[in-house]
């Protein structure tokens, strides 16, 4: 590997310095996890920025928002880092000159330091560049995926939407309190109480979808049970076998829990005579 190809750049990979490598005598296979580790990519993956991030916006014209400000957030980020990296460029170049023009050896040893510092903090500023640029694109294409050629949903997103806005809302809080009964049985204060602050007719669709949503979700998880019961039960002969008496016998043989726990092979009551 010796590139990193973003969408619009091909950048130099980051290396380790050759004195980390005499010191340390890494062979080939080590020289490149070390390599690896320094542009291992840290950008956040497809899939979190896809469920977690914009699908727990719940409607389309919610995602389309969240993915609009993860686009403007981005953007603000790769123009900064362009700029800092901009800027080091042009002091690497005054460094450069000053060496050229300086006669003590000690200060041009100090250049020198300066001049490798700032080279590798440019490979740093490419990296996020790069980041930045991958991630972007990304939620430039969940953009694309959920507008499709909706152009009419897609502009309200740039906006603001009165009736999406109530939509959007309606559906949150009918998952808050569903996740509510599947946890406890009920609708927690804390929900109930954001719920009640609702015009009557939200509220009414609001406890309305939380039912629906929450008869559903059971139903699935039931149906999941008994597939994953009856899966166990087809396959109980390829299970792991744990046993369990074993492993507390060797936890209670240690000299604290000697002290006051019997151990599970001895009974825990006097017999006595009937």
């Amino acid at each position: 590997m010796s590139e990193l190809i973003t969408a619009s750049k091909v950048y130099d990979i980051v290396k380790p310095d050759s004195k980390v490598v005499k010191d340390l005598k890494l062979d080939e296979k080590e020289l490149n996890i070390v390599v690896g580790a320094l542009n291992m990519s840290s950008n956040q993956s497809e899939y979190q920025n896809k469920h977690f991030v914009t699908a727990s916006q719940l409607t389309p014209y919610r995602m389309l928002k969240q993915c609009m400000l993860e686009i403007e957030s981005r953007h603000h980020s790769w123009y900064s880092v362009k700029n800092k990296h901009k800027r080091k460029l042009v002091e690497i170049q005054i460094a450069k000159r000053e060496l050229e023009n300086t006669r003590d050896p000690l200060t041009k040893q100090l250049i020198e330091i300066d001049i490798e510092d700032m080279e590798n903090d440019c490979r740093i500023w490419e990296r996020k560049l790069m980041q930045a640029e991958d991630e972007m694109m990304g939620f430039i294409q969940q953009v694309k995926q959920i507008a499709g050629d909706d152009e009419e949903m897609l502009n309200k997103a740039f906006t603001y939407d009165a009736e999406e806005e109530r939509q959007y809302w309606v559906t949150r809080m009918a998952k808050q309190a569903a996740m509510d009964m599947v946890s406890y049985g009920r609708i927690g204060s804390g929900n109930m109480d954001s719920i009640a602050m609702m015009p009557e007719e939200d509220q009414i669709m609001t406890l309305a979808t939380t039912l629906q949503y929450n008869e559903r979700l059971m139903n699935g998880l039931n149906q999941i049970s008994q597939a994953v019961s009856q899966g166990l039960l087809e396959n109980k002969d390829h299970l792991p076998k744990f046993d369990v008496p074993k492993v507390t016998d060797k936890l209670l043989a240690t000299d604290f829990l000697k002290q006051d726990v019997q151990h599970t092979t001895q009974s825990k009551i006097k017999s006595e005579s009937i």
